[in-house]
């Protein structure tokens, strides 16, 4: 069984033991929740984000993401946690804190305390769900060479882990997600014929490619640009998205 307990205050206690405790009510901590209590194991989540709403059901909790959409909608600046509350107990970093660091000063303004050179100019929400809320919806798997970068390129060090162990795992992600793209789509230079395994296709079907991404590929496909003092050609793909199409009926 898993549970989320609403707190307030850290006025509620409870002496219930559990076989695993999971810190955070985002996508990976409630994947990871949902496979353990499958196993038959007790699971309880911490989740600091969590308003007096959230943890309601049917009515209430559509009231509560009804308000958020409101919210969203009397910002001016429609950044991405602009519709979420910016909880005392639970602050978040929010992009419109994000300013240039000047010399050795850090800039403490916000939620990240940044040194800089270059300050991290993005945020994540700390609500159940987390970031998965305002989410892009893009599911690029990392490339075999991402995990040998000392071996390959000489620079950073290598993954204690390759590619071919966590494949495995990014196919579990893909199907919780329901992942929509095709196959024949992913093409990078440094692959080879067995990055996704024989026959794998995505859950869902790929979106449809809008009028301007079908003009704008036109465009560009082919040409030519200078990188490191080499001649490339452009070869502009779609990217598998978290977004649900048509089920595909080979997965």
């Amino acid at each position: 069984m898993t549970s989320i307990i609403p707190v307030v205050g850290g006025d509620k206690m409870t002496d219930k033991e559990y076989d695993v405790v999971i810190v955070g009510a985002g996508i990976a901590g409630a994947i990871t929740a949902k496979t353990l209590s499958y196993a038959g194991y007790s699971v309880l989540i911490l989740e600091a984000g969590l308003d007096a709403g959230i943890a309601l059901e049917g009515q209430a909790a559509y009231d509560v993401y009804q308000g958020y959409l409101n919210t969203y909608y009397q910002q001016l600046a429609k950044v991405p946690n602009a519709a979420y509350p910016n909880l005392p107990t639970a602050p978040s970093p929010t992009v419109l804190d994000v300013n240039p660091v000047s010399a050795t000063t850090p800039n403490t303004h916000g939620y990240f305390v940044q040194a800089g050179p270059l300050p991290f100019p993005s945020d994540y929400a700390r609500v159940p769900g987390g970031t998965t809320l305002h989410w892009l919806g893009t599911c690029l798997r990392m490339l075999p060479n991402d995990f040998r970068m000392k071996t390959q390129y000489g620079v950073a060090r290598d993954w204690p882990i390759t590619y071919e162990e966590l494949r495995p795992y990014y196919e579990m992600a893909e199907r919780e997600i329901g992942v929509s793209g095709e196959i024949k789509e992913q093409r990078y230079p440094c692959l080879d014929e067995d990055f996704f395994g024989t026959d794998y296709v995505f859950p869902m079907h790929q979106i449809p490619s809008s009028y301007l991404d079908r003009q704008f590929r036109k465009g560009v496909q082919g040409m030519e640009i200078a990188v490191g003092g080499q001649s490339l050609k452009v070869d502009v793909t779609t990217t598998p998205q978290g977004r649900n199409s048509m089920p595909n009926r080979s997965y």
